[in-house]
């Protein structure tokens, strides 16, 4: 059973390790020596505690064991969705992906976007998000090409 909860600060810690190991295990053949460290910086557990006051971060648990945490910004845009590598294919994914669209149609929002790296574009096709254009992201002067990507809720 998945259960989803809202961030604390002290979850600040256990995030950033999660989605570090999380892209060392699905990211790493995408992305350079130098993305990963800006990657990593961009996930550090400082900038966790940030995003944890600044948006909607949820914890996804399993059996007491975090597994993957999802967020979303007050304009609508799901950032920070990542499951843990060895907790793939277990539906936990789909169950934050539910959720979040759930709290963004709470929150008013009639459509949500996010970024996807080529690794998760094929799961955001599966759930129904569409391309809008193709797109780059930037980090203390390291780039990403990544995909921006919207679905309409409701």
């Amino acid at each position: 059973m998945i259960h989803l909860r809202p961030a604390t600060p002290a979850d600040a810690g256990p995030l950033a390790q999660l989605i570090a190991d999380s892209a060392h295990a699905t990211l790493a053949p995408h992305y350079s020596e130098v993305q990963m460290a800006a990657f990593l910086d961009y996930y550090s557990p400082s900038a966790m505690l940030g995003k944890i006051a600044n948006q909607a971060v949820f914890c996804a648990e399993m059996g007491g064991q975090l597994v993957g945490t999802v967020a979303l910004t007050a304009d609508a845009y799901v950032v920070g969705f990542y499951t843990h590598a060895d907790y793939l294919g277990k539906g936990i994914g789909k169950a934050m992906m539910r959720h979040i669209e759930l709290v963004a149609q709470q929150m008013g929002h009639p459509e949500i976007r996010l970024t996807a790296s080529p690794v998760g574009l094929g799961f955001y096709y599966k759930l129904g998000w569409e391309k809008l254009s193709d797109y780059v992201f930037q980090h203390r002067g390291v780039d990403f090409d990544e995909t921006l990507m919207g679905k309409r809720l409701g």
